[in-house]
């Protein structure tokens, strides 16, 4: 048995091809059966014709008795003899009926049939000429007679056919045909449990494949094997060493991270696996820390609000549909005791897993970054009172210059005095200007919202930039409707003068400059339009970053320090509104804002 499985197996044959040979071997044994079926069916029509040629004989025999013994009855008997007549008209009716049978059955051919029909009425003619004494009667015996030869004769009857040897022919044949169903039926059971064997075989030759891949082992290709299941041991040899490749290389990131990587229990809020990282931040070695409670390395102060982020991550994504939660739901700072009693600020990025019921969490260590927080406010802090606060005694001195009080200046003093002033407001602006991007990012800027008329917002920007605008008599032009905007009316004027501002700048000597305000479906939008250079398309999109000019000569030329844009888009963006440009070299600019009106920010919160 194995020897033929062997065989199988070696003979490089599919699946498919296999069971096309078992189909086909199939297929010829039941046509030799049909074809033994048929042939015993032959031998019951030999049968059947063997007794219908049988009972043919007799009958002609009969026809031939039955008609001599009509005329032998007439001429031994006495005439007028009712008895005799009965016995007659007896004879009569068997010859009639034993010919209708030999027209019916026997060889159908006009000869036969017209033989049958001469000797019964020669034999009827006879029975009456015997009883009225015809003169004749001697040539009409004579007739019959040949007659009676004719039908009688061996080659006119056709031979019968060996019941014996057909019932012997027959019984062969039906066990041949026995003989064959079980050879068929033993050939199936034999060539199937050959392939259920081989399939049984290739089924734990994979079943073993699956377990190597839960255990972490390489799998070897299935060599020489062509057929549908070694194609399929083939693709997931190669499937499960992709996979074993990719969870290796998942594992050297998480091993070698910077950051700690690690896997907290959602039940116990205990630590179930961490890499290598955890000894550089956290001070302590993975397996000193598996199996604790990550509350436990958390500062007593910052653990409770540890607690409530996480619980509200673990509710919120636990219910169906896992929606993605806020920047601060997802992550969360905390202060941790490291194991050699320092302190380190660290942020936490969690992400819940439902279907496996625990926490995974990137946990970074952010002290350089707070200790760089720390620094830069100390900075705004030295700049607005160690900075500021001289320059802004400077610019009052200077004024004071210039009204006289002090007395008088040469205009070579005037000059001097003049280009100081300037140059005190420029610094001025740009600590200001410094100070609003440092509050905005920090979030430290609060708005003062109200009720505010769009016509006295306009208005009182115009007035702050009018001087700049008389100095290159540039005209302002305006359309706007009788509005109301809800906002920060200083901030919202501190947007337009910065737009005003840049407007004037590069509008050309007696220029014009356009505000406009109209109402949009839940929003109303401010524009200012100049028919300055305009700004080339690659730079559209950049106007508004930090300390960005058009052209790197502007700062030298135009002066400003490039925050201007990137503080009006930062304020309009504290109201919830949005900032953009259009613009076309040499055509001039339209920087426009839209803020939200009070009911369309209400039904947006």
């Amino acid at each position: 048995m194995k020897a033929k499985n062997s065989l199988i197996s070696a003979s490089g044959l599919t699946l498919a091809q296999r069971s096309l040979l078992l189909f086909t071997f199939a297929i010829i044994i039941q046509l030799l059966l049909i074809g033994s079926l048929l042939m015993v069916r032959d031998e019951d029509l030999f049968a059947v014709q063997a007794g219908r040629t049988r009972n043919i004989s007799i009958a002609i025999r009969n026809l031939a008795k039955r008609s001599v013994g009509a005329i032998l009855l007439v001429k031994i008997a006495p005439q007028n003899n009712a008895t005799v007549d009965q016995g007659c008209e007896a004879y009569r009716k068997r010859i009639n009926y034993l010919s209708e049978y030999l027209k019916k059955f026997w060889i159908k051919s006009p000869d036969n049939c017209k033989l049958v029909d001469n000797i019964v009425k020669k034999t009827n003619d006879l029975i009456v000429m015997e009883r009225v004494g015809d003169q004749h009667v001697k040539e009409n015996e004579d007739e019959l007679e040949a007659l009676l030869f004719q039908l009688i004769d061996p080659q006119r009857i056709p031979p019968a056919e060996d019941s014996k040897s057909q019932a012997q022919s027959r019984r062969i044949w039906f066990a041949v045909a026995v003989a064959g169903s079980l050879f068929n039926v033993g050939a199936l059971g034999i060539f199937a449990l050959f392939l259920n064997r081989q399939f049984i075989k290739r089924l734990n030759s994979l079943n073993e494949k699956m377990g190597q891949l839960r255990r972490g082992q390489r799998l070897a290709s299935t060599a020489l094997k062509t057929d549908e299941f070694g194609k399929l041991e083939n693709a997931f040899s190669d499937l499960a060493n992709t996979l074993l490749d990719a969870a290796s290389r998942q594992r050297d990131l998480f091993d070698n991270a910077h950051d700690v990587l690690c896997y907290i229990d959602d039940s116990s809020f205990r630590f179930t696996t961490l890499n290598n990282a955890s000894l550089k931040i956290l001070g302590y070695e993975p397996k000193q820390l598996i199996g604790s409670e990550a509350i436990d390395i958390i500062t007593q102060d910052d653990r409770k609000q540890a607690m409530e982020n996480i619980r509200t991550l673990i509710s919120l994504r636990a219910q169906p549909p896992f929606e993605m939660l806020t920047v601060n739901g997802d992550s969360f700072e905390a202060r941790i005791n490291k194991a050699d009693g320092t302190t380190a600020h660290t942020l936490w990025t969690t992400k819940y897993m439902p279907a496996e019921k625990r926490l995974f969490c990137v946990i970074s260590d952010i002290s350089e970054r707070k200790e760089a927080e720390r620094l830069r406010n100390e900075v705004v802090q030295m700049v607005n009172h160690d900075l500021r606060s001289p320059l802004n005694a400077i610019s009052i001195i200077y004024s004071i210059l210039e009204t006289g009080m002090t007395g008088q200046l040469n205009d070579q003093g005037k000059k001097s005095l003049k280009l100081a002033s300037t140059s005190t407001e420029l610094m001025l602006r740009l600590i200001n200007d410094l100070l609003d991007i440092e509050k905005l990012e920090a979030g430290m800027l609060e708005l003062d919202a109200s009720t505010i008329s769009l016509s006295s917002m306009i208005e009182q920007s115009i007035q702050n930039v009018q001087v700049q605008a008389q100095a290159k008599q540039i005209k302002f032009e305006t359309a706007i409707a009788n509005l109301n905007l809800y906002a920060d009316e200083h901030r919202m004027v501190q947007v337009l003068i910065n737009l005003l501002t840049n407007a004037i700048k590069f509008s050309p000597q007696g220029g014009t400059v356009t505000i406009s305000a109209l109402e949009l479906p839940g929003f109303i939008e401010i524009s200012v339009s100049d028919n300055g250079r305009g700004i080339p398309e690659h730079l559209l999109s950049k106007v508004f970053d930090r300390f960005r000019q058009v052209e790197v000569a502007d700062a030298m030329v135009k002066g400003g320090s490039g925050l201007g844009l990137a503080i009006c888009k930062a304020l309009v963006e504290l109201h919830g509104g949005t900032i953009a440009v259009e613009s076309q070299s040499g055509q001039g600019s339209r920087f426009y804002f839209r803020i939200p009106t009070a009911q369309h920010r209400s039904d947006c919160a």
